[in-house]
């Protein structure tokens, strides 16, 4: 049996990084079964994102992470648990866009600062901007729930050196059930950083709201090209970011689905890197930087891996009109994966061929061939014979050799006519510029896909810490269970050591009233116990709230017979832990 902080340790090593949980959400969406399953949960109510994400957050902790939860079949409890988290956390992704659009147009301020204020007027410039900032951050303390006032600063500073700056580093020590929270070592390096025994305190003093500004401005700054013509690069990429996030709000709005989204991100954004290559590759390369937040390096490395080793030819690539490309190749009937197939050999079967072919003449030579033969047997000689039925045996050598059918040759070296056909037609330059358009096709649809990613990650963040509660929750159920029967198979223990049982148990369920205070942003104890009561004993919320209502409390060990009193009690109290925790012994009975 784990003891309670061992239970703490656990949940901490196992549960899921938010990033790995927005993506495995995300993720569901592209299978089909899935989708479908996802769509059957959210049943009449209207298909935003946020209720899809919703009811993919459900689907995904009931049947991938197998939480305990009231219902009959996976898609019942699905369908429960999904109304569980519309009642209790409303539209989080509503609230994590406008977040981030304040964050966003920070930082779209701080650019038409520096290239669009004359230079006389950005003293005046910037105390108007860091003025709006400082105003953003009281609205967004005082009008939501206080873990977006932490994504908001996370949307414009960089966290790790805020943290180093606060002097904190706790080398991955765990320190409770709030460390499980992906923000909690971020906001004690905030409250740290800035001298206050709490967020709240910020509506009372001023000076640390201007430290905070101060910061973002001075990273924000820190974080752009020393050159004019980058840091223009950077600014037409964080306006595409801004197009972006108003996609997914006109989405969640609208209630269009995960794939519509990223098809629209797709389209928009091939047109945004065709005109930064209108300018140069370099434009291309500064602009992809922002866009993914990598540096000049990384995203050479990126394009590398992809097989795009010549950046000059990225813009030539990216100027091509595709969409006329891929007419032409319906056209003729050529498919991605033939074109797939003629890259293997790099754009050149018949370079492949032609050396082949001298192989095999030098190979007849000791034979006697004539010097009329051997003029003819050319490439265009083997492929009339084989469409014509006539058996060549240099066809037959050059197919074994390249590990082909005489047909798949064939096919092959009359692709790539073709293929050299339409790139005369098209004006582009040779096979390698082809190569070239075609590999970054590939690149774009995956850095459309990190886009979208990263950006849905931001939105999802509030909705994987819900995951990541509801996931510790099975956790801590499942080893305050084995603990009580545990106890119950051993010998009676003295009423000193059952008492040290009990505290730490009830210890445990203390920190969680605290966090799940937090996590609901409630101050009502009987929402809040009546939250861990359900995850705890496998009811629903609602039924939750009323057992703890008007059920009896087995605090009273059935001498009277009264539902639990929490008016007057704390959120964090050790009656109302011992209650909830006595609950799961009788449960057990």
């Amino acid at each position: 049996m784990n003891t309670p902080a061992e239970t703490t340790n656990a949940a901490a090593a196992i549960t899921g990084e938010i990033h790995a949980l927005t993506g495995t959400l995300v993720n569901l969406f592209r299978d089909k079964s899935k989708k479908e399953a996802i769509i059957a949960i959210t049943g009449k109510h209207k298909k935003t994102l946020d209720n899809l994400i919703k009811g993919a957050a459900a689907y995904l902790i009931i049947n991938q992470y197998h939480l305990e939860y009231p219902g009959g079949t996976p898609g019942e409890k699905a369908k429960n648990l999904y109304g569980e988290l519309k009642t209790l956390f409303g539209d989080t992704i509503g609230e994590s866009i406008k977040i981030q659009e304040k964050a966003m147009a920070f930082t779209t301020a701080v650019y038409e600062l520096l290239l669009k204020t004359p230079t006389i007027k950005r003293a005046e410039k910037r105390r108007l901007v860091l003025s709006e900032l400082e105003g953003d951050f009281i609205e967004v303390m005082r009008t939501v729930p206080e873990y977006y006032f932490f994504d908001f600063l996370e949307g414009l500073m960089d966290i790790s050196a805020i943290a180093r700056g606060a002097g904190r580093d706790d080398g991955g020590k765990d320190e409770g059930i709030k460390e499980i929270f992906s923000f909690s070592s971020f906001r004690k390096a905030i409250i740290g950083f800035l001298r206050i025994h709490r967020i709240r305190d910020l509506e009372l003093v001023y000076r640390p709201i201007m430290k905070l500004a101060a910061t973002a401005y001075e990273q924000t700054i820190e974080a752009m090209p020393l050159s004019r013509r980058g840091m223009e690069a950077f600014y037409k990429a964080n306006g595409f970011r801004n197009e972006v996030i108003k996609i997914f709000k006109e989405a969640n709005e609208s209630g269009e689905t995960p794939d519509e989204i990223s098809k629209r991100i797709h389209e928009n954004i091939h047109d945004r890197l065709r005109a930064a290559a209108g300018e140069s590759a370099n434009d291309v390369i500064y602009y992809l930087e922002n866009l993914l937040g990598l540096s000049f390096e990384k995203i050479v490395e990126l394009l590398k891996s992809y097989g795009i080793l010549d950046i000059t030819l990225v813009g030539t690539a990216l100027t091509t009109d595709y969409t006329k490309l891929e007419y032409r190749f319906d056209e003729k009937g050529i498919e991605k994966g033939d074109i797939e197939r003629l890259f293997k050999y790099e754009g050149a079967m018949t370079s492949f061929v032609q050396v082949s072919l001298d192989d095999f003449k030098r190979s007849q030579k000791s034979k006697g061939f004539s010097r009329e033969r051997w003029e003819g047997i050319t490439i265009q000689a083997m492929i009339q014979d084989h469409l014509s039925d006539v058996d060549n045996p240099a066809l037959d050598f050059i197919a074994n050799d390249l590990h082909l059918t005489k047909q798949e040759l064939v096919d092959m070296l009359l692709l790539e006519v073709s293929v050299k056909d339409i790139i005369k037609d098209m004006n582009i330059k040779n096979m390698s510029t082809l190569l070239m358009i075609i590999k970054l096709q590939k690149f774009i649809k995956s850095i459309t896909e990190e886009v979208f990613v990263s950006m849905l990650a931001r939105l999802t963040k509030q909705l994987a810490r819900i995951m990541e509660f509801f996931l510790l929750f099975n956790m801590v159920r499942k080893d305050m269970f084995d603990g009580i029967k545990a106890r119950r198979r051993g010998p009676r223990l003295p009423p000193h050591d059952l008492m040290k049982f009990q505290e730490g148990f009830t210890g445990l369920i203390m920190q969680l009233q605290d966090s799940v205070a937090y996590l609901l942003n409630k101050n009502d104890p009987y929402d809040v116990n009546a939250f861990i009561h359900g995850k705890l004993c496998e009811r629903t919320y609602e039924a939750a709230l009323k057992d703890i209502k008007e059920g009896d409390s087995p605090l009273y060990f059935g001498v009277v017979k009264h539902p639990v009193v929490l008016d007057d009690l704390e959120i964090v109290s050790s009656i109302s832990a011992l209650d909830l925790f006595l609950r799961c012994v009788e449960k057990l009975r």
